[in-house]
């Protein structure tokens, strides 16, 4: 207190020394003092020892009580229905002991079952949010009134009230995370308006974020993006052009696809007869307009220059359009190909599909690369979209090509998995006996999160001790996990 720090000084001078009155007392003090009889030395020593004493009481009895806030408002009635109790058994395990795979996979299911967790586990969920950025999003999508309500009595959950506003207020003051994740929602329910505050501070933002914001574009991918991400070729920015043509490129009626299409078709020149060839006519040289159509002069590969201009361009048109410009069916048009310049256009074909999927010229692809040789195959295999792979699975296994590279490439996937698909990747594990420990255990935790729990069956049935041998004891993670997975989606949808 400073009135306890103005008497200790005057005692540390002394009041003979002191020029001036005394420092003042607070009320409650003055009331015990008695009253100063005289204002001589003695009597000014007497007072402030007096002072200090009652002071010191009077410091260590506390401070008066002060009036209590009032209460806050009551929470408002949420609007889901609270999950089952072994849901929220499920989701409380999940939060102590992990996996976060788990924990975001019980959120998402929850938010499409339209079901709460119970108010007990909300601290637990908001505390997880506050330290992981990437739990808030859906932390945020199943909280409800009460998790909202809660939010606002903690600072350190503030993320989650700031997130109730409009989109518009979100968008022009919110932090990153949270307007990342406002157009990762609007991309999905409404992409429109998602263009439209993007394109209302695209100007502002710099380089980094443009970059950003157009990745999460690929989401509710249309046409009505394209005039927006046409102007974005011309941005300042070397990486956001690069990012605005690849999204365009994703449109087969882009203007940027059909400018690349008829450059093609000045280059490819098809003669047809008994025996049809397909011949390449390259360009004389790097036209500077091409680089806005995101087409790099320089190779990234060991590749000469023309050839790498011609790959670039050709992995951008959607497949089926050589089809129709030759009245040729994939297999007839890979024949046709000189064999110069066969490998090259196959694998520009082939990174072609994942933008632009066909299964006949898929079949045609996965036909060709079995007629190669092991060498070749193993060169070709980084060029391979992963979907493509994993399509041409059971082809693989019929013709004994899978190896431990496919079994690696297979881990990286991320998309969705059909019971199919399931089935070739059952076998697969099953044939590889050469696959070690440690790489088995990898594809198995990476499979576990990512197969649908409705292929659990399929998997209990294909992998027995009879077929695994000693490798059967590594699939017990998996199995708990899948089984882990198939329980919170069943009780969450009950």
């Amino acid at each position: 207190m400073k009135v306890v720090d103005d008497w200790v000084t005057l005692a540390l001078i002394g009041t003979t020394r002191h020029r001036g009155s005394l420092p003042a007392l607070p009320a409650e003090v003055s009331a015990v003092l008695k009253p100063a009889a005289a204002s001589g030395p003695e009597d000014a020593a007497l007072r402030l020892a007096d002072a200090l004493a009652v002071l010191s009481n009077f410091t260590r009895a506390g401070a008066r009580p002060v009036p209590a806030p009032p209460p806050p408002e009551p929470s408002p009635q949420d609007h889901w229905p609270e999950c089952s109790e072994r849901a929220a058994t499920l989701l409380a395990r999940f939060l102590t002991a992990g996996p976060r795979e788990l924990l975001v996979e019980w959120l998402a299911a929850a938010r499409s079952a339209r079901r709460r967790p119970p108010h007990r586990l909300l601290p637990a969920l908001l505390d997880a949010a506050a330290a992981n950025r990437t739990l808030r999003r859906g932390v945020e999508a199943v909280m409800d009134a009460r998790g909202v309500w809660l939010a606002r009595l903690n600072p350190r959950w503030c993320f989650a009230e700031q997130t109730q506003g409009s989109s518009d207020d979100i968008w022009q003051t919110g932090q990153r995370d949270q307007r990342l994740a406002l157009l990762q929602d609007l991309r999905t329910s409404d992409p429109s308006r998602a263009r439209e505050l993007l394109q209302s501070t695209w100007a502002q933002e710099p380089a980094e974020e443009r970059v950003r914001w157009l990745t999460v574009m690929t989401v509710g991918l249309g046409m009505e993006d394209e005039p927006f991400l046409e102007a974005c070729l011309d941005d300042r920015g070397s990486r956001v052009r690069e990012a605005a043509a690849e999204l365009l490129s994703r449109l087969p009626h882009s203007r940027l696809v059909q400018r690349l299409t008829e450059r093609l078709e000045r280059m490819l020149v098809c003669k047809t007869g008994r025996t049809p060839s397909l011949d390449v006519a390259l360009p004389a040289s790097f036209d500077p307009g091409w680089a806005r159509d995101g087409i790099t002069e320089r190779p990234n590969a060991k590749i000469g220059k023309k050839e790498w201009w011609l790959k670039q361009m050709l992995m951008r048109v959607p497949p089926r359009h050589w089809n129709e410009r030759f009245g040729l069916e994939p297999t007839a048009l890979l024949q046709a190909v000189t064999e110069d310049y066969r490998d090259s256009l196959a694998e520009a074909w082939m990174r072609a599909l994942e933008h632009h999927p066909d299964e006949a010229w898929r079949e045609a692809l996965l036909d060709w690369i079995c007629t190669l040789p092991a060498k070749r195959r193993g060169e070709l295999l980084p060029a391979i979209p992963t979907a493509m792979l994993l399509a041409g699975l059971p082809r693989l296994l019929k013709e004994g090509l899978v190896d431990l590279q496919v079994a690696r490439r297979l881990e990286d996937y991320r998309g969705p998995l059909t019971c199919a698909d399931c089935e070739a990747l059952a076998e697969m594990v099953v044939g590889l006996h050469r696959l070690s420990t440690w790489a088995l255990s990898s594809l198995l935790n990476r499979l576990a999160f990512l197969v649908p729990t409705a292929a659990l069956p399929i998997f209990q049935r294909r992998w027995t001790a009879d077929a695994l041998g000693e490798r059967f004891r590594q699939c017990d993670s998996f199995f708990s996990i899948l089984q882990l997975r198939h329980d919170l989606y069943t009780e969450l949808h009950a």
